[in-house]
């Protein structure tokens, strides 16, 4: 009887999980091989004194992309986790007020309350998102894209024209004249990894994500759901194996056939390698003669910025946030620059979670669970005080709005910054969200799917196509395996 085909994918984040299910579905024998001590990718899991930390993703927008990932699979979310629509959808405070996330007609009545004309400009807004979104669904989201020549598929050549051009701020600012209407719509587009001045327009699809199709809460938070997607691995009889490092990919005759286990050297053979761990890393790895992109390359990408995540555990209950909250200045009206080599003395928007609020199981009784979220430019070196400093502006940002300071009720306090990045996900120059989504970096020009030099070698996850962010790494992973299964993937509404 001849052996059943092996495929071998590297890296259990969301996109490693979901090439492994559609490389199972297929028949192969699939062994997933994750270097850390669990599966997750980004969606790290953490507890400290009774409090319980989700260190990644914590923002559940674009539902239907996980619904059609179980769908694929004859099964739905509900199936593994459970999920709570989020209302308001968060909270935004700027220099000078507040503004909450609400129901598409409310939320109208409030933008025209603070300048008249901004309801009807979000109503537009909210309906161009809409269009966009569909068309980027139906005819560019699922594109495995070889290189220029895919611009004339007249699918895409029709979706690409009809694509707003610019940023998604400036889309924003023709239809919301305020700048707290502004921030409100804007201050998520770190949901996709870079500010809202620098995301493609054509990506500009988050406001109808988030008011209409909601923003939820997968019970337990993203472990959850990286639960979910383990599980139907399992169920399709995906081998994984957990503190795996692959130090190499071996090549024979042309082709990527096996894999090499750091410290125990065990080869793994392979006729399909697909690497959804960082992308340069496994180039790396290679032959410079193998490699589809030389370290100049690398080099010269524009990296989605690091972050500086604080994990709190307090002993009260914390008033007047929500569960998910965004903190734009206003004043300066600045976006971060994400290819600053100097560490910003203000800091400007973050985001806050209280996931708590919704799931009080996640900390002690009387307490609460605080995630503060601050986006810096990748690739700084790390400075303790510089950090310290706008740790310290976030809390008094913070102390500010919850009425008292935050530091006293402190009951356990961790904070990771680029170089747990970097460590942890070999994320070149500590970047939270790997090669920046970019108007200079999208489509056809960001990193292929398949290896260039190597017939059976793939790549998924951020720095691949769609892009960064948690649903694009499970449409990454799909797009990979169909990628080596030869498979164009079908469309869906």
């Amino acid at each position: 009887m001849a052996r059943a085909k092996q495929a071998v994918i590297i890296g259990g984040g969301l996109a490693g999980l979901s090439a492994a299910c559609y490389m199972a579905r297929a028949g192969y024998r699939t062994i997933l091989l994750e270097k850390n001590i669990s599966v997750g990718g980004r969606a790290q899991f953490g507890e400290d004194a009774g409090y319980k930390f989700n260190l990644g993703p914590s923002w559940y927008v674009m539902p239907d992309i996980y619904e059609d990932f179980f769908n694929d699979f004859g099964q739905k979310p509900e199936d593994h986790y459970t999920l709570t629509r989020l209302s308001p959808a968060y909270r935004s405070f700027t220099s000078s007020s507040s503004s909450d996330a609400l129901e598409i007609e409310r939320m109208a009545e409030l933008l025209d309350s603070i300048k008249p004309g901004d309801g009807l400009g979000f109503k537009r807004l909210i309906n161009r998102s809409k269009i966009i979104y569909s068309k980027f669904k139906l005819s560019l989201l699922n594109e495995i894209w070889k290189g220029r020549r895919d611009l004339l598929k007249p699918s895409v050549i029709s979706a690409l024209l009809s694509m707003p051009r610019g940023s998604s701020s400036s889309r924003t600012s023709k239809l919301i004249s305020s700048k707290e209407g502004r921030a409100l719509v804007d201050s998520t587009s770190s949901i996709f990894g870079v500010p809202s001045n620098v995301l493609p327009a054509a990506y500009s699809f988050l406001p109808y994500s988030i008011f209409e199709q909601g923003v939820w809460y997968p019970g337990g938070g993203f472990s959850s759901v990286v639960s979910g997607f383990k599980s139907l691995a399992q169920q399709l009889g995906v081998e994984i194996y957990e503190g795996y490092q692959v130090e190499k990919v071996e090549v024979q005759y042309g082709s990527a056939s096996a894999v090499i286990i750091k410290d125990i050297g065990q080869r793994i053979p392979a006729d399909i390698i697909i690497s959804a761990s960082s992308y340069s890393t496994t180039e790396s790895s290679l032959e410079t003669s193998k490699q589809s992109y030389s370290s100049g390359y690398w080099s010269s990408r524009t990296y989605s910025p690091s972050s500086i995540i604080v994990s709190l555990g307090l002993n009260t209950r914390v008033p007047n946030i929500l569960h998910h909250n965004t903190f734009t200045d206003t004043e300066t009206d600045s976006e971060l620059d994400i290819k600053s080599t100097t560490w910003p003395y203000k800091i400007g928007s973050f985001h806050v979670s209280c996931p708590s609020l919704t799931d009080p199981t996640l900390a002690p009784g009387g307490g609460e669970v605080l995630t503060i979220t601050i986006p810096v430019p990748a690739g700084l070196r790390v400075e303790e005080d510089s950090e310290n400093s706008l740790v310290s502006q976030a809390f008094a940002r913070i102390s500010d709005v919850i009425g008292f300071n935050i530091n006293d009720h402190i009951t356990t306090k961790h904070v990771v910054s680029s170089s747990y990045f970097r460590d942890m996900f070999n994320s070149p120059a500590g970047s939270a969200y790997g090669v920046a989504l970019t108007n200079k970096q999208k489509f056809y020009k960001r990193p292929r799917a398949a290896s260039k030099k190597l017939k059976n070698l793939f790549y998924a996850g951020q720095d691949t196509n769609p892009g960064p962010g948690a649903p694009f790494a499970v449409v990454s992973g799909k797009l990979a395996a169909y990628s080596a299964l030869g498979k164009t993937p079908q469309a869906k509404s």
